[in-house]
């Protein structure tokens, strides 16, 4: 659990650590050429882990600006919304890392881990047959 954690955490795959998760800072790969692991099989997969991160991080700020830091200066106040909101935009792929990851584990232990990072459907001929689905 813990390496895929990890592995998540650095944008690799959560599977290997071979390949990287995003193609530029925030779009996500179809998956990883080194294991074939498809990182989002269905979209909106890992939307509430990314919803539940957020607000968690944005919760503890919220608590921590209403009940630690009491302060009547504005600048104090731009100071404290600089120092929240760079943080969370910087750590935004990685906390995505750690959601694909969760996924990843997630489908493993119910075996619903898709073999390839390729839309499944029929052959080259069209037909049922040449479908490689079971």
């Amino acid at each position: 659990m813990w390496p895929a954690l990890r592995r998540g955490w650095a944008r690799r795959c959560p599977r290997c650590g071979g390949d990287r998760l995003f193609a530029r800072f925030f779009t996500l790969r179809r998956g990883c050429d080194r294991c074939q692991l498809a990182f989002e099989v269905n979209p909106g997969d890992t939307w509430a882990l990314w919803l539940i991160g957020d607000r968690v991080f944005i919760g503890l700020l919220i608590i921590a600006v209403f009940l630690v830091f009491r302060s009547d200066s504005w600048t104090f106040g731009v100071f404290l919304v600089v120092v929240t909101v760079v943080p969370l935009i910087w750590t935004m792929p990685h906390r995505m890392g750690v959601c694909i990851a969760v996924d990843y584990l997630v489908r493993s232990r119910w075996g619903d881990l898709a073999p390839k990072h390729t839309a499944p459907g029929p052959g080259p001929n069209g037909s049922a047959e040449d479908d490689p689905r079971p």
